[in-house]
């Protein structure tokens, strides 16, 4: 059996420090790859946010800053609008947040729909610029769809905007020649995040009408 000679260093405890350090510089190694996997992505998702939320319109005033480039939108997607839209510079209705990210959608006036009624589109913002929002109807039928809003005496129809069921609902309804209510509808579309849609909901259409339409007079008054 050998023994150490005093003052000859010991080649077998040098190498076990030297598996020890390796073997933390390892550990420590691995333990910084797994944080950056962890916080990267994270930081791309909010650089991502942040940057596809730059220029986004956040209240009414700056939805209707934006006039010139509505008139541009509306010009391409109704061009039976693009002269009313320039002489009332894309009059915006009113906006509220129905999506969920922060950035309202607008009511956008187009023009006189009829006797009683204004024409409206709903416009959310997109890709950094104002665009149509697009609905799938009860059929399926993808459009860029207009709404009336106005009401006569005996006539009324209206759409909202509603964030807590980030949907749009657009209503209509009548009273007949005895005053009496003869006539109630309306049609929900609920957005969609994955489609980028607002879908027709049968659900929610019926919970709403029922709503709308016990919240009406049942008969005019005289």
């Amino acid at each position: 059996m050998f023994l150490p000679v005093a003052g000859v260093p010991d080649e077998n405890a040098e190498n076990t420090s030297v598996s020890k350090l390796c073997a933390k510089l390892w550990t420590m190694r691995r333990i910084s790859q797994a944080l950056l996997l962890v916080m990267l992505p994270a930081s791309f998702g909010l650089v991502d946010a942040q940057t596809a939320s730059v220029g986004a319109p956040k209240s009414l005033a700056e939805w209707r800053a934006m006039a010139a480039a509505l008139e541009d939108t509306i010009e391409t997607e109704f061009p039976n609008f693009r002269e009313v839209a320039k002489q009332h510079a894309a009059g915006i209705v009113r906006v509220a947040d129905v999506i969920g990210d922060g950035i309202p959608v607008a009511l956008v006036y187009l023009g006189t729909g009829g006797a009683y009624t204004d024409e409206l589109c709903v416009m959310r913002f997109s890709d950094g610029k104002p665009a149509v929002a697009l609905f799938k109807d009860r059929a399926g039928k993808l459009s860029e769809l207009t709404f009336a809003e106005g009401a006569s005496v005996m006539n009324r129809v209206s759409i909202e905007l509603l964030p807590e069921e980030h949907s749009v609902y657009s209503m209509e309804s009548g009273y007949g020649n005895s005053g009496k209510l003869s006539r109630c509808t309306g049609q929900a579309y609920k957005w969609n995040g994955r489609s980028q849609l607002f879908e027709f909901n049968l659900s929610l259409t019926k919970r709403m009408t029922r709503k709308k339409c016990a919240e009406l007079p049942q008969k005019l008054e005289q």
